[in-house]
C-alpha cells in the first residue's frame, strides 16, 4: 500500500514536470503545478521504486502528461488565435469597408454629375432651339407688320390727295424757308401760291429771310398747302401733289 502511494507521488511529479515543460509558452498565473515536498527518505524510496516501473507505465504517464498539455495548449493557443484573428480581421473589414464605400459614393457622384450634366445639355439645347424659333417667328413678324406699316402709309398718302388739307400759315412760311435754302441769295425769286394761303401769310412776309427779292403770284390752279419757286437758277415744285408722290416713292422703293 505504502509502495503505490509513493509510486502515485512519482507519478504526479513526472507529469507535474512534464506539464511544466510543454506548456512554458502559456500563462501559468492561474495553473497550479504539483510540486510535492518529500522527504530524504521518500527520495530514497523514490529512486528504488522509479527503477521498479515498466516502460509501459512510463509510456503512460508521458502520454496522459502529453495529452493534458496539449488540450491545454489547444484552447489557449485556440482562444489567443481566435481574439488576434477577430481584432485583426476588425481592423481589415474596417479598412476594406471604408475603401469600398468611398469608392461606392465616388462612383455614384460621378455617376450623378453626369446625368446632371446631360440633363442640363438637354435643357440648352431645347432653350436653344426655342430661342431660334422665337428669333425667326419675330423676324417674320416684324417683316410681316414693316409691310402692313407701308399699305397702311400708302393707303393714307393716296387718300390725302383726295383730300382738302388743312392748311396752316406757319406750315407755308417753314414750306417758303426749306425751299429757299436752295437758291442763291440776293437773287429774285416769284413764289406761285394759292390766294386763300397767300392770305394766310401775308401779315407774316416779314419773316422770311430778307436777302432775298420775292414776288408772289396768285395760282388758283394750285392746290392749297403748296407752292411753286422759280428763279434765274431754275424751278422748285413744292406742290402737295408732288411731294406726295415723292413720300410715296420712297415708301415703295423701301418696301
Amino acid at each position: 500500500m505504502e509502495k503505490k502511494s509513493l509510486s502515485n507521488k512519482i507519478i504526479k511529479k513526472l507529469k507535474a514536470q512534464y506539464i511544466a515543460y510543454n506548456l512554458e509558452v502559456l500563462d501559468q498565473k492561474n495553473e497550479e503545478v504539483i510540486n510535492p515536498d518529500f522527504t530524504a527518505a521518500e527520495e530514497s524510496e523514490e529512486e528504488k521504486t522509479l527503477e521498479d516501473l515498466n516502460k509501459e507505465d512510463l509510456e503512460n504517464i508521458k502520454r496522459s502528461a502529453y495529452q493534458e498539455g496539449f488540450s491545454k495548449g489547444y484552447e489557449e493557443g485556440r482562444r489567443l488565435g481566435y481574439e488576434e484573428g477577430f481584432k485583426e480581421g476588425l481592423i481589415e473589414g474596417k479598412e476594406k469597408g471604408y475603401e469600398e464605400g468611398k469608392a461606392k459614393a465616388q462612383e455614384e457622384l460621378e455617376e450623378e454629375k453626369a446625368r446632371l450634366k446631360s440633363l442640363v445639355e438637354t435643357e440648352v439645347s431645347r432653350l436653344k432651339s426655342l430661342i431660334e424659333r422665337l428669333d425667326r417667328e419675330a423676324k417674320e413678324l416684324v417683316l410681316n407688320l414693316d409691310k402692313e406699316i407701308l399699305n397702311l402709309a400708302i393707303m393714307v398718302a393716296e387718300k390725302i390727295l383726295f383730300t382738302k388739307p388743312r392748311v396752316d400759315g406757319n406750315a407755308l412760311l417753314n414750306l417758303i424757308r426749306e425751299c429757299l435754302n436752295f437758291v442763291a441769295e440776293g437773287l429774285k425769286v416769284k413764289i406761285r401760291i394759292h390766294p386763300r394761303d397767300l392770305a394766310l401769310i401775308k401779315e407774316h412776309l416779314d419773316e422770311l429771310p430778307p436777302t432775298y427779292q420775292l414776288e408772289f403770284e396768285e395760282d388758283l390752279s394750285l392746290t392749297q398747302g403748296g407752292i411753286i419757286l422759280s428763279s434765274s437758277t431754275g424751278i422748285i415744285d413744292a406742290t402737295l401733289e408732288t411731294r406726295i408722290k415723292q413720300v410715296l416713292s420712297r415708301l415703295k422703293d423701301a418696301g
